[in-house]
């Protein structure tokens, strides 16, 4: 058995212990702002332990840190689209000449997540080949789906099948964004 340190009284009763500790455990919990943090809590037998996190559990509720789901972000239910809305500008709006020379595909649609950089959200849509990374779609493409932007979270991945994503590539056949996203 390996020698155990006391590093510090812990206000949330026993203390902690550094090393090979007899009981503990790791999860992992979403702030509020969208930060991914992993928290580590040890003690001296498993009831210990579970007594602990109960206290702890308070605290993260306090701060509103939500569990994650191991494996994964938590999904939350994307709401239902309203009416697809055209952008007032859209009939009358010529491609670009990149958007014109660009290839057009499509992919099954699995995920919309959201990032926020600064004071600006990001939105990617996640399916098919582009399951890990995703395709950045703007907000009047969400809109158009009939999604209004304001109402997501970015910090929750929303369920999106059941939709057909279309993108448009570069030069060199990268996907550079979606520009349509429609039902099957």
């Amino acid at each position: 058995m390996s020698e155990q340190k006391i590093e510090r009284q812990d206000r949330l009763g026993p203390p902690v212990i550094s090393g090979d500790a007899p009981a503990s455990m790791n999860f992992f919990g979403i702030t509020k702002a969208g930060w991914n943090v992993q928290f580590t809590l040890r003690d001296i037998d498993e009831d210990a332990l579970m007594i602990r996190f109960a206290r702890f559990v308070g605290i993260l509720e306090k701060y509103q840190v939500t569990p994650k789901p191991v494996g994964q972000q938590p999904q939350a239910s994307l709401p239902q689209p309203s009416a697809p809305q055209t952008p007032a500008n859209a009939p009358n709006t010529p491609p670009t000449a990149a958007q014109a020379q660009a290839s057009t595909e499509s992919f099954d649609a699995a995920i919309l997540c959201g990032s926020i950089n600064g004071s600006k959200t990001y939105w990617k849509v996640k399916g098919g080949r582009f399951s890990k990374f995703g395709v950045a779609v703007w907000p009047e493409v969400l809109k158009s789906a009939g999604y209004d932007t304001d109402a997501l979270d970015p910090r929750q991945e929303y369920n999106i099948q059941g939709f057909v994503a279309h993108y448009i590539t570069d030069e060199e056949g990268k996907a550079t964004k979606v520009t349509r996203l429609e039902r099957k």
